[in-house]
């Protein structure tokens, strides 16, 4: 159950089952954390491989 998770409320818990078609939408909880906007992603390129881990723009941020 979605609710036994430590702030995951009945109003989340909703959302996400519709939001994920009964967690049906996802492979494996990577990809749900990714689209929940919890996973960042690190950003590095040629020559600034220091800057902060940010979220995807595709990623939920509502």
């Amino acid at each position: 159950m979605v609710t036994c998770v430590t702030g995951v409320g009945k109003i989340t818990a909703l959302y996400l089952t519709i939001i994920t078609n009964f967690f049906k939408r996802y492979d494996n909880p990577k990809q749900l954390a990714f689209h929940c906007g919890v996973a960042r992603f690190e950003y590095t390129s040629g020559t600034s491989p220091h800057k902060l881990a940010k979220t995807h723009h595709m990623a939920n941020r509502v």
